[in-house]
């Protein structure tokens, strides 16, 4: 196995405007002009001689280490065996192997990513030289709202980010959030541990890679105050944002007036906190209506949040009244009906989406005077309320699918006004005074 190294500049003859040849540079004799660059042969791929480059190096003697580093990751087998696939080109394939296995919301999300961020920054490094630097660089010009503040590898990757996204050079730059940003290195990440586990890269540079700061939401309690004030300055206290139980009950009554459908999907939201997707996912083959009742959810995230919970009897009588409904419904006649076994399916028994979904909720949530809140914020209504209802936080954290109830506890379940309340006065209660 061998390997060579050599010395290279791009200098032009100013007559002839062409490369000078090798050696031919009038600055050639300067030891530190140009750059090494190295060779070596890899393992025969159909018979034909296979050779990789590396470099740039800024002297002779660190384009010879890495070569000969390279020579000996090779006889042990750690060499990337697709030398000249790009990072891209990698992710894509391993996006595209795992489409069959994902859901349809979860491939699309990770295609946006490959072609948004990956393909257009990265589509041109290859995968055996990938470094954190190129993710840090990539990272940078994602998240950074001041242009002077980048290098010029970085200002490049926000050309080829705003290319991406079908604007020009000239229009405002919408920065991705920290969150954005954490995504895209995880798919990184996910596809770059494949490339490790199949001997395509020794280590993941993905790990390593400088993140920004993800800002904890806090989520908060709409408060008779707080509801005061986004009235009086349109501004939500925070992003995450849950109702009290007079609040959710007004919602509860004004959509059960206004349509039995809605009705029964927001009561199941509000006490049993399914996700917006399971929700529209089910089936009426995932339910039982005899007794409490009981459902099979289906989990959008991973195999665990698979789960079969109770449904309470209230919310089996709502769905059996609203299956004898929705039959009813379809067996009008001239009826253009969908035969799809959807539960919560629209008036033509089509899925409901999750835009009608939030589209109901903040009709709902503006008829009935209430501030707003996000279509996932009701499990965070259903935690707390479970919560104040003495439910155990474990019982609470397999009703919502988490893998552990220390995360429950951290970031869906919070105090009630009426609970803290209550411990404010214990606390008063438990601590002895003289008598007055």
């Amino acid at each position: 196995m061998r390997g060579s190294v050599n010395r290279q500049c791009w200098c032009t003859d100013p007559e002839t405007k062409r490369a000078y040849r090798l050696g031919q540079c009038p600055k050639w004799a300067d030891p530190g002009h140009g750059k090494w660059y190295a060779r070596y042969d890899l393992p025969l791929e159909a018979g034909e001689r296979c050779q990789d480059r590396l470099g740039p190096f800024d002297t002779r003697r660190q384009a010879q280490a890495a070569v000969s580093a390279a020579i000996a990751r090779t006889r042990i087998g750690l060499v990337p065996q697709v030398p000249r696939q790009s990072v891209a080109e990698h992710v894509q394939g391993w996006v595209e192997s795992n489409k069959a296995r994902w859901t349809v919301s979860t491939y699309k999300d990770y295609e946006t990513i490959w072609r948004r961020f990956i393909e257009p920054a990265l589509g041109k490094v290859r995968l055996s030289e990938l470094t954190r630097e190129h993710l840090n660089r990539l990272y940078a010009a994602m998240g950074s709202t001041d242009t002077c503040a980048l290098d010029t590898y970085a200002r490049k990757l926000r050309r080829r980010l705003q290319e991406a996204r079908g604007k020009t050079a000239g229009e405002a730059w919408q920065p991705s959030s920290p969150g954005r940003i954490h995504k895209v290195n995880a798919t990184i990440k996910s596809a770059l541990t494949q490339a490790c586990k199949a001997g395509l890269l020794i280590h993941n540079p993905a790990r390593y890679a400088t993140l920004p700061r993800v800002p904890y939401r806090r989520a908060l309690v709409w408060t008779p105050e707080r509801a005061e004030s986004w009235r009086r300055t349109g501004e939500k206290p925070s992003t995450v944002m849950s109702w009290t139980e007079e609040q959710a009950g007004r919602f509860l009554d004004l959509s059960q007036e206004t349509d039995e459908r809605d009705h029964c999907l927001f009561h199941l939201a509000i006490t049993r906190g399914p996700r917006a997707q399971e929700m529209l996912n089910l089936k009426w083959r995932d339910l039982s209506l005899e007794g409490t009742g009981m459902v099979t959810i289906h989990g959008t995230k991973t195999p665990r949040s698979q789960r079969t919970i109770s449904l309470g009897t209230k919310n089996v009588a709502l769905l059996r009244h609203w299956r004898r409904t929705q039959r009813s419904e379809c067996e009008k006649p001239g009826k253009q009906w969908t035969e799809s076994d959807y539960v919560f399916a629209d008036k033509n028994g089509t899925k409901m989406t999750r835009y009608q979904l939030w589209e109901k909720l903040g009709e709902l949530a503006r008829e009935a005077g209430l501030p707003p809140i996000r279509v996932h914020d009701l499990r965070h209504c259903a935690a707390s309320f479970s919560l104040s209802a003495g439910t155990d936080m474990k019982v609470i954290s397999r009703m919502l699918g988490h893998r552990n109830y220390h995360f429950t506890a951290d970031t869906y379940v919070h105090v009630m006004p009426k609970q803290d309340e209550a411990a404010a006065e214990a606390v008063t209660r438990v601590i002895p005074r003289r008598a007055a």
